[in-house]
């Protein structure tokens, strides 16, 4: 992977630890990026949850990313994708049977109340 690529990841990944800790009021960072799994997610985020971030020129979501999403996340947690094309705010995406459970555990800590999903980063 080019530098480029690399410090363009590492832009997005610290602007969705940003956005997140912003919405649910957890010390959401930027993970470790030695290895991939459950102990490096993209960014640290609430107990319970898993985070892969991904940045991209046009929207497209690969099913490769879906596949490392669940693959990279501990047994319990909730993994997540958060999608973000270039000049574009971030998309949320996750399986639609655990968009409650990640709702409750992303917004635990929190005193924002979730009013609609757009919202979740925008």
């Amino acid at each position: 992977m080019a530098k480029a690529q690399r410090d363009k990841g590492k832009r997005v990944e610290r602007l969705a630890a940003k956005a997140l800790a912003k919405l649910t009021g957890y010390p959401c960072v930027r993970g470790a990026q030695h290895k991939g799994g459950p102990d490096s997610p993209d960014v640290v985020t609430p107990p319970g949850t898993h985070t892969e971030v991904k940045g991209c020129k046009r929207l497209m979501i690969r099913s490769a990313w879906l596949r490392q999403m669940r693959e990279e996340a501990a047994d319990g947690d909730l993994p997540f994708l958060l999608v973000k094309p270039d000049r574009e705010p971030f998309l949320f995406v996750c399986e639609l049977t655990e968009l409650p459970g990640l709702s409750e555990r992303l917004l635990r800590s929190s005193t924002t109340e979730l009013v609609a999903i757009e919202a979740l980063l925008g």
